[in-house]
C-alpha cells in the first residue's frame, strides 16, 4: 500500500510540481507505526487541489490510507513544493 502512496504522490509532483528533486523516505516508529513521506520542491498544490476529494489521484490516496487504517496529510507550500506524510500500521512478521 505504501508503495502505491509514494508512487501516486511522486508521480503528481512530476505531472503538476515540476520539481528537481524528490525525496521519499521510510521510518519504523516504535514497534506498531511507519511514516512514509514524499517531498519535492516543486510548484507546490494548489490551494483547490489540497482537499482528498478533488482529483483522483488524490482519492486513490485517501482510500489505501482510510483501508489500512492510516493518516495522510498533504503540506504545500507554494511555491516550494509539497510534502505527503502517510502513517500506518505495522508489525514485524513474527510479532
Amino acid at each position: 500500500m505504501g508503495y502505491r502512496i509514494a508512487q501516486e504522490a511522486a508521480k503528481n509532483a512530476i505531472r503538476h510540481g515540476k520539481p528537481t528533486k524528490i525525496t521519499i523516505s521510510l521510518r519504523h516508529l516504535g514497534e506498531k507505526s511507519c511514516v512514509l513521506k514524499i517531498e519535492d520542491d516543486g510548484l507546490g498544490i494548489k490551494k483547490t487541489k489540497a482537499k482528498a476529494t478533488e482529483g483522483i489521484g488524490l482519492q486513490v490516496m485517501d482510500y489505501q490510507t482510510n483501508f489500512i487504517g492510516g493518516t495522510l496529510k498533504i503540506a504545500s507550500k507554494p511555491p516550494r513544493g509539497d510534502t505527503v506524510t502517510f502513517r500506518f500500521p505495522y508489525a514485524p512478521s513474527g510479532a
